[in-house]
């Protein structure tokens, strides 16, 4: 009967080599795990900031005003109680006056008329009473192409932040209407010591056209009427379209 042979006994520096190696394995497995945490860690950290960072220029995107249709401001044209456009006699065409000459002019708001020698800033695109220029002034800019925004210094509380966006939307330089206005367009309040709008109308479009002045006069804000008044009258229907 055959006896059962037993295995040799591994000599001390096999064993211990044997050790050595699985617990290094087992270390480097420890290492590889705890690299994936800091690694799993640091995308995630990566992603939050990301994130913060986008989430604010996403809702500026999105809010952008020149993104925005022309009915988001203020209410549609068949609700904002225009009436037509009417034309005037054009006058005062490069009649330059001293600044300081209060004029009176034949309308108010006027489409047309002398004035200051300089025109409002070009980077300007909207006013209240506190710095607001002369009329005088503003009519200048009429002359030079611009279609001027006039409204009755009573609805600024409910309407300025949408007048303002409604300002940048038309002169930024990638508007639809960008050929129309030729950033020739500005938002302005009235001086009621100058004459009074009529019963029930808030809002004055004016243009100096090159043979004929047009105003629509509205009760409420609409950003459609804008669009369309610009568009039938460009800054080049004008006696100094080139004029800043």
């Amino acid at each position: 009967m055959a006896k059962n042979k037993q295995k040799p006994a591994k000599k001390p520096e096999t064993a211990r080599r044997e050790k050595l190696d699985a617990l290094r394995r087992e270390q480097q497995a420890a290492e590889r795990r705890r690299t994936r945490i800091v690694v799993g860690v640091a995308v995630l950290v990566a992603l939050g900031l990301v994130t913060a960072a986008a989430v604010p220029l996403v809702s500026n995107w999105l809010d952008d005003p020149g993104r925005r249709d022309w009915s988001d401001f203020g209410v549609a044209a068949s609700d904002a109680s225009c009436d037509a456009v009417v034309e005037e006699e054009v006058t005062g065409t490069l009649d330059h006056r001293t600044d300081g000459e209060v004029i009176e002019y034949a309308s108010a708001p006027p489409t047309s008329g002398p004035h200051y020698a300089v025109p409002a800033s070009f980077n300007r695109k909207f006013y209240t009473e506190s710095d607001r220029p002369e009329i005088e002034r503003l009519v200048h800019n009429l002359e030079h192409g611009y279609t001027i925004l006039w409204y009755a210094p009573a609805v600024l509380d409910d309407q300025e932040s949408t007048m303002r966006e409604l300002a940048t939307k038309v002169t930024a330089e990638d508007s639809e209407l960008a050929e129309d206005v030729g950033g020739k367009f500005l938002i302005a309040p009235w001086d009621t010591a100058r004459g009074e709008f009529p019963e029930g109308k808030s809002y004055a479009l004016t243009h100096w056209g090159a043979e004929q002045g047009f105003k629509q006069l509205c009760g409420d804000l609409s950003g459609e009427v804008v669009r369309d008044f610009l568009t039938e009258h460009p800054f080049s229907d004008s006696p100094e379209p080139f004029g800043v």
